[in-house]
């Protein structure tokens, strides 16, 4: 890398972002990544796994394998697995919260986070 170059985050390497509408509202570019990640449900301690269909600095679209559903609202503590790991350590999970929850299928829900801070993506996913 030059000099002059600045460091790509695991995101900008992922490749394009994903089109938005021109009505979206959203801070940060998204990105179509597919990546594990794992999921525990603050209040209950319950931990779900899980794979990310988009992501952001901001948040990230997961679909969960747990037919026991997130609700909006709810506070998780989420690790993505960026270079192919298969344990994804306690230290590495940053804050979240559940912002939409759609209905589940095949035991698995859709649901959309939002982080507790936008630098913690790259925490999540380095």
């Amino acid at each position: 890398m030059a000099e002059t170059e600045t460091p790509r985050t695991s995101l900008e390497r992922a490749g394009p972002p994903v089109e938005v509408k021109a009505s979206d509202r959203r801070r940060h570019p998204r990105y179509a990544v597919t990546r594990p990640c794992k999921l525990i449900h603050r209040d209950s301690r319950r931990f779900v796994l899980a794979g990310t269909y988009d992501l952001s600095a901001g948040g990230a679209k997961l679909l969960v394998e747990s037919p026991r559903p997130f609700l909006p609202g709810d506070k998780v503590d989420v690790a993505i697995g960026w270079g192919g790991e298969i344990v994804l350590a306690r230290q590495r999970m940053v804050g979240a919260r559940v912002v939409r929850a759609e209905a589940g299928f095949d035991g698995r829900q859709r649901i959309a986070l939002e982080f507790d801070s936008a630098q913690s993506v790259g925490a999540a996913a380095a």
